[in-house]
């Protein structure tokens, strides 16, 4: 992840774990350099469009890979949970969030 905030959509129960993370690129994860952090957005909606049948909750978390060196202190916190009649973007939560 080369951002501080990334939006993910149509990823199942809109959950995330350290198993979706990597420190180099590899198929299916996101990479967060040692030292990194990052807020995720997360929603099963698989459509991303606004306020329609499939709008689903956003789950909010603070993901944070420490300095030593590989995963073993990554941590994946949920630290929120977005519902409403509207499904928001990326840059309507990271301007709220900033």
């Amino acid at each position: 992840m080369a951002t501080t905030a990334e939006f993910i959509f149509n990823k199942g129960q809109a959950l995330l774990s350290s198993a979706d993370f990597a420190t180099s690129a590899a198929a299916g994860k996101f990479v967060l350099a040692d030292g990194g952090r990052c807020v995720v957005f997360v929603t099963a909606d698989p459509t991303g469009a606004r306020g329609d049948a499939a709008n689903t909750a956003v789950h909010i978390y603070f993901v944070e890979n420490g300095a030593a060196a590989g995963l073993d202190d990554l941590s994946v916190m949920l630290v929120g949970v977005l519902s409403g009649p509207v499904e928001p973007t990326l840059s309507d939560l990271f301007t709220a969030s900033t």
